[in-house]
């Protein structure tokens, strides 16, 4: 484990009680957790440098990195896992980084957890890159998503995801799922669409064989294509049953009166729950225009029989 420079400056680890405890913690999770749970369930990450250590560097330089007043606790960077990149864009090694000052133990178990996913990801996708058709990097909200539910199945806790689920599900139809790039979507650290992309995969997980998630993260494919294989069933299908699943316990549904014309923006790949109302014995006909160039999914849910839902696609 390294510390950096200017961290055991700010802090002195032989008389901060706190911080070597908590050095002593991510030791004791990466040998008790990570080497004889996460590894036989999900796989190794390379020795890439060759010296039969996974290195874990403790930084607080992390912070520089945030955009916004939230510390970045964790972060595993893609060109350190590149053969062929070498300082100072990568340094062809097998690591991760942390920044312990103002974290909770209990945060920084998921953390770690969290940033070996991305760190095994990064390594299977870029050590089979030169297959034909390959790609070289899981799509940013499938690789969020499959960290953020690797981190609470492992630890058992929701520290890491909790206020960005809560976001998410009081806001649902803000928050586009599927993102490929986060960074070029200006999403980056966008609390709310991890809170999606966790709440659609710890579903999906939910219906799926014990096998779901290392399929997921040894697959060829990618993205939306990954999850219907992994699943086998059309993401279209996917996404409505998930939906519907989480409309059935949500409490933040929009009520419309028939009678008045209700207009609303929302991100694509994100879904929104209208309740309307009605006499039981009253019929109505609503009118839906949909004004973007995006394709429009409604499934009518009738509240008499919740799981009764009828489909109706377009």
């Amino acid at each position: 484990m390294w510390i950096d420079n200017e961290l055991e400056n700010q802090v002195d680890v032989k008389a901060d009680n706190g911080f070597s405890h908590k050095v002593a913690h991510l030791i004791n999770v990466f040998e008790q957790l990570v080497v004889p749970e996460l590894i036989p369930w999900l796989g190794e990450v390379s020795d890439l440098d060759r010296d039969g250590k996974f290195s874990i560097v403790l930084t607080n330089q992390l912070n520089q990195l945030a955009t916004e007043k939230t510390p970045l606790t964790g972060l595993t960077w893609s060109g350190d896992y590149r053969r062929e990149l070498g300082p100072p864009f990568g340094n062809q090694a097998d690591l991760l980084y942390l920044n312990p000052v103002e974290a909770s133990e209990e945060l920084l178990t998921e953390v770690l957890i969290h940033e070996y996913v991305h760190a095994l990801s990064f390594d299977l996708h870029l050590k089979s890159s030169n297959k034909p058709g390959y790609q070289q990097f899981e799509e940013d909200w499938l690789n969020e998503a499959l960290a953020h539910v690797v981190e609470t199945r492992l630890s058992g806790t929701h520290f890491n995801i909790q206020d960005r689920l809560k976001i998410y599900e009081s806001h649902q139809g803000q928050y586009p799922l599927v993102v490929p790039d986060y960074y070029r979507s200006r999403l980056w650290r966008s609390d709310g669409c991890r809170g999606a992309t966790f709440s659609f995969l710890n579903w999906c997980a939910g219906e799926s064989d014990s096998d779901f998630l290392p399929r997921l993260l040894h697959a060829d494919q990618h993205g939306i294509r990954n999850i219907e294989n992994a699943c086998g069933q059309n993401f279209s299908e996917l996404f409505r049953r998930w939906s519907i699943a989480v409309a059935q316990e949500a409490t933040n549904a929009t009520s419309i009166n028939p009678e008045e014309v209700h207009s609303w923006n929302q991100a694509a790949t994100s879904w929104s729950l209208f309740r309307l109302q009605k006499a039981d014995t009253e019929r109505i006909l609503v009118r839906i225009k949909n004004e973007s160039e995006s394709g429009i999914q409604l499934t009518l849910i009738p509240l008499s029989d919740p799981k009764a839902e009828e489909a109706l696609i377009y």
